[in-house]
């Protein structure tokens, strides 16, 4: 059995506009042939019977999140006079296009009664030959994706259920409402074990979350005024209010455990540098910010194993293509930058199979997909170039310590999947169909089932396995 619900991605002012909230879908994902293998049945949206009124919604992805303010007159100043329309350079160039419009159209007439006179002189019924062909590309349309021309960032968090009485494979979802809260969801690897419920607050971008010690999950969000909020789920509670962090944020955040009783988060700053905030148990207190500098021109991204963080981010200023560079905390000290070149737009993708290897993923402005892998034997290699076109962040899945999965949404909006077993990966992208409006999350259950998570064309929430 299988859901669909609206999901919640609120813009502010300055974040993504909304696709209206649509009635609540169902999804019939079919089962894997494989521990680890995906089903290459279709990911799809079908009505659903009883459909419940959802504050979650979707949104449009915008790399330009922070805007200036309009100009304002000072005080008791007046208005300068508007021109006359039609005497601004924009205004003459109006006339001028609808004067060629208009001869345009005469002419097109002219030669339609002619050719059409022509044709039918023939006394021929029959479907004329054609001549020659033109080929035009389809544009997209109010039906397609929001991630069409761009790149779609994941809009859910997904973490470990931290509850006391939650099962291995018992996940908490959450998103940003309609409303600005932020809202969260049981899922017990089967079925929603309740409905969307509320956490307050009002804020500006998606969440980040993580669970840690198996008992405790804390959620970080940007507030209205760009600080960093955090609230925490202990031993099957929330806090009662949200705690606020400060700082100054221009990304939604990201954040990872590396080491039992530590937590990290990071977002990119006022001045585009990287900063970082750190809580452990052995305080129970949050750092303040730490600047890590470099100018970021995406949101950072970071993974976590044992003993070490990779924080992942676009470099090279504030317009695309970006080169990916790399920092990497060694459960000591933050070691130096690395550049690792390439050329990529939206946000990079980072997953660590453990302690000695991490997986790269990023998308090219052509829209095919490159792999860089690292390890502590090799360092890092050399790109690879894994093809495909794709409108949105991937997302990978470590499923064994020989195999790992990713995913993307394809130009035409559906899910596509590709698998790297060993050193070798699969001859060609899998289309998993769907029809998606953000980018995908992987969950790897207990038992090995693999499920997709995103949003779909009508900003709901769906998922297949």
């Amino acid at each position: 059995m299988s859901y669909g619900h609206n999901l919640p991605i609120h813009p502010s002012e300055n974040f993504p506009e909304v696709v209206p909230e649509l009635p609540q879908t169902s999804t019939d994902p079919g089962q894997s042939s494989s521990p680890h293998g995906f089903s290459n049945k279709e990911v799809s949206s079908q009505e659903g019977e009883g459909k419940e009124v959802n504050p979650l919604e979707s949104s449009r992805p915008n790399e330009k999140i922070w805007s200036p303010p309009p100009p304002v007159l000072e005080q008791g100043a007046a208005s300068p006079p508007p021109k006359k329309w039609w005497k601004t350079r924009k205004g003459i160039l109006i006339l001028v296009a609808v004067g060629l419009v208009i001869i345009a159209i005469v002419l097109g007439v002219s030669l339609g009664v002619v050719l059409g006179g022509k044709s039918s002189s023939t006394g021929n019924s029959s479907p004329s030959k054609a001549t020659a062909t033109a080929t035009t590309t389809a544009t997209p349309n109010s039906s397609g994706s929001v991630c069409r021309l761009t790149v779609c960032p994941s809009m859910i968090a997904v973490v470990q259920d931290s509850s006391p009485s939650a099962s291995a494979e018992s996940k908490l979802f959450f998103g940003l409402g309609s409303d600005s809260a932020v809202w969260y969801r049981q899922w017990d690897g089967s079925n929603w074990r309740n409905q969307w419920t509320s956490l307050g607050g009002q804020f500006a971008s998606h969440p980040a979350a993580v669970t840690f010690e198996s008992q405790q999950t804390n959620v970080w969000v940007v507030d209205k005024s760009y600080g960093i909020s955090s609230i925490a789920y202990k031993n099957g509670s929330w806090d009662s209010s949200w705690l606020g962090l400060g700082g100054f944020a221009t990304s939604p955040p990201t954040s990872c455990s590396h080491d039992s009783g530590v937590l990290d988060v990071f977002v990119r700053g006022s001045t585009m540098a990287l900063h970082q905030m750190n809580w452990n148990t052995t305080s129970f207190m949050y750092s303040g910010w730490q600047p890590l500098g470099l100018y970021l021109s995406s949101s950072p991204m970071v993974s976590c194993s044992p003993g070490r963080m990779d924080v992942a981010v676009y470099g090279g200023g504030a317009n695309a293509p970006h080169d990916l560079w790399v920092e990497r905390w060694d459960n000591s000290t933050w070691e130096s930058w690395k550049g690792e070149a390439g050329s990529f737009k939206g946000d990079p993708f980072v997953v660590s199979s453990n302690s000695n290897r991490s997986d790269y993923f990023g998308v090219s402005p052509d829209g095919s997909m490159y792999h860089l892998l690292w390890t502590t034997a090799g360092g890092f290699g050399n790109w690879e170039h894994i093809g495909g076109a794709f409108e949105s962040v991937p997302s990978a899945l470590v499923v064994s310590d020989s195999r790992i999965d990713v995913v993307a949404v394809g130009t035409d909006d559906r899910l596509k999947h590709k698998a790297l077993i060993g050193s070798t990966w699969s001859a060609d992208w899998d289309d998993l169909g769907g029809s998606f409006n953000s980018a995908p999350v992987v969950v790897l259950g207990s038992s090995g089932k693999v499920s997709v998570f995103g949003l779909n064309s009508k900003g709901e929430l769906f998922h297949g396995t």
